[in-house]
């Protein structure tokens, strides 16, 4: 519940985290496609991991507005995998994996749409883990919310409370030079920034995030009309297309499957990546350079993130560049066999190196 300013804050920074959470295993999937198959597989993941850039973005532009400070270089900020996601939802657990069929289960369990009750859950993968993985403590306290689409609703009632409880000046009293507008955003994918400075622009933003990730109400389709996260997901799952009126309404079921147009989909043209790598569990030498390679472009665009929230504006087109490095680097990695385990790849570990 969220009754206070910094109760907004709190949530508002946890969603931004939630949001970069998502991305490296996301990015795995992408980059352990082999080159010459999954075509179709390689589009949908990469205009998913386009739009969660831009609900990083818009979060962060709502925090600004209520002149709340985002602090994406802190200890504990960046997630080590595997990972609950900040919500406050433990019933699963977020991997890093390459594409496999257990990765498109989990991203739809992340991107599962709110309209309606989830199917009972799996037992928590928690509950086999030999020990729960950190969340850290400033946001522990969040949730939890059964979806991302709850957590996201959540704070745009808290918004619309704030502000009936204190008046719009109170609450959006944020610095308009640290907002990122469309005018400035590099990455080519459905939606755009949104300025926030008042209750309209701030609920406009949180609802992009919410229907880009799981439709708009009654719809499996987005604003823009395009097929939110999950769906899209959907379609790799079962190797098929929606077809053009496949539209469904309140009654819609989250078992309904693609009826359209097939495509291929493998889970062999893959590279066998292990499972959660860490950086220093690889041997000394250059699998472990190679590894700390990537850290180090992942790290810099964090930090080039930060600064651009901060209001280096001017940042974002070269973290567009950092984001081909890394994702130059982690293809390296992958190519290479890990010593002692045949079958199995290195891969990257998404470490943040202060």
């Amino acid at each position: 519940m969220i009754e206070t300013l910094e109760d907004l804050e709190r949530h508002l920074e946890a969603a931004v985290q939630l949001e970069l959470s998502v991305i490296p295993p996301y990015l795995c999937a992408l980059y352990t496609l082999q080159p010459g198959a999954n075509e179709e597989v390689s589009q949908i993941i990469r205009s998913v991991v386009v739009e969660e850039m831009l609900h990083m973005i818009l979060a962060a532009n709502v925090l600004n507005a209520v002149d709340g400070r985002l602090r994406m270089t802190d200890p504990g900020f960046v997630p080590t995998y595997p990972t609950y996601l900040p919500d406050g939802n433990e019933s699963f657990l977020v991997h890093l994996l390459p594409f496999s069929p257990e990765a498109v289960e989990t991203f739809l369990k992340i991107e599962e749409p709110s309209y309606e009750p989830p199917p009972a859950a799996m037992e928590s993968l928690a509950k086999t883990a030999a020990a729960k993985p950190p969340v850290p403590l400033r946001l522990a306290e969040l949730g939890p919310y059964e979806t991302v689409g709850d957590f996201y609703k959540a704070i745009i009632k808290g918004i619309e409370h704030l502000v009936d409880k204190l008046g719009e000046r109170e609450v959006f009293q944020g610095n308009p030079e640290r907002q990122i507008p469309p005018e400035i955003y590099y990455y080519a994918g459905g939606g755009q920034p949104i300025a926030v400075h008042d209750l309209r622009s701030a609920k406009a933003a949180m609802e992009q995030i919410v229907d880009q990730g799981e439709g708009e109400t009654c719809s499996m389709y987005d604003g823009d009309g395009d097929l939110a996260h999950y769906f899209r997901f959907m379609e790799i799952k079962y190797g098929r297309r929606y077809e053009p009126g496949q539209r469904q309404g309140l009654a819609l079921s989250l078992s309904e499957v693609p009826r359209g147009e097939p495509f291929p989909v493998s889970y062999e043209a893959v590279y066998p990546m292990l499972r959660d790598p860490r950086t220093g569990d690889y041997p000394a030498g250059e699998l472990r350079q190679a590894s700390l390679a990537v850290d180090a472009a992942y790290s810099h665009l964090i930090r080039q993130l930060q600064s651009a929230f901060d209001g280096r504006k001017d940042l974002l087109l070269p973290a567009v560049g950092t984001m081909f490095e890394l994702k130059y680097k982690a293809l390296e990695l992958l190519k290479n066999p890990l010593p002692g385990q045949p079958g199995v790849n290195a891969g990257p570990a998404f470490e943040y190196v202060p």
